[in-house]
């Protein structure tokens, strides 16, 4: 299996980064084309969330993981942060 992980900060404008990262793993991973869009629409969904909600008080760091199988065909993103606490009302 093939993994590689990108760490960067959770800013929006880091955005077009993520968007490199995926597309390259998805043509590494023999992903088909018409899947691309789709996938890259659900990824960018995924990062503006967490750096627009992520963090409160300040900026933190998104990690994504990819993994491709050994035989291909396949990819997986894996997004994690580590978003403060949030709390509504008293």
């Amino acid at each position: 299996m093939l993994s590689k992980e990108l760490k960067l900060k959770a800013l929006k404008e880091n955005l077009p980064v993520v968007m490199e990262f995926a597309e390259n793993l998805m043509e590494q991973g023999g992903c088909p084309v018409a899947m691309h869009m789709q996938i890259s629409l659900a990824l960018e969904e995924i990062f503006i969330n967490i750096a627009s909600y992520a963090y409160v008080s300040e900026t933190g760091d998104a990690c994504i993981l990819a993994e491709i199988p050994e035989e291909g065909g396949s990819i997986s993103f894996t997004f994690t942060d580590r978003s403060e606490e949030r709390r509504v009302g008293k």
